[in-house]
């Protein structure tokens, strides 16, 4: 006869079988993570895209809105004040790479391909 512990290994065993196999359930609710959703996907959703009002780009926005058009304006004034429309941060700056020079005076710099192993990319 089979001990208690023994019993309840095989019978945890086929509870998490089960629920191995157990579709996951899709919900229509919106994701929790706002911030990452693009504006018309917030906007359809009903969530009130808000953006600090005291800002330079804020600002600049409102003024060009009705010349250039919504999202012309955000663009250009991302750029012209270099901070971000939504959160009013400072936009990072590109990262800059390091230039290696070859045997024949080549200038490369070093990315990652595909396969993962690095490769050489002339300028």
């Amino acid at each position: 006869m089979p001990s208690a512990q023994v019993k309840n290994a095989k019978h945890r065993s086929r509870v998490r079988r089960r629920q191995r196999n157990k579709p996951r359930r899709q919900t229509r609710d919106p994701p929790r993570s706002v911030g990452v959703l693009f504006y018309k996907q917030r906007k359809s959703l009903g969530i009130e895209i808000s953006m600090p009002k005291g800002t330079r780009v804020y600002r600049c926005v409102q003024e060009l809105k009705d010349k250039q058009g919504y999202g012309s304006a955000i663009a250009i004034c991302q750029t012209s004040t270099k901070q971000s429309y939504q959160t009013g941060k400072p936009l990072s700056a590109p990262k800059k790479r390091k230039l290696y020079t070859g045997n024949r005076g080549g200038r490369f710099y070093k990315k990652k391909g595909k396969d993962g192993k690095m490769r050489k990319v002339y300028v």
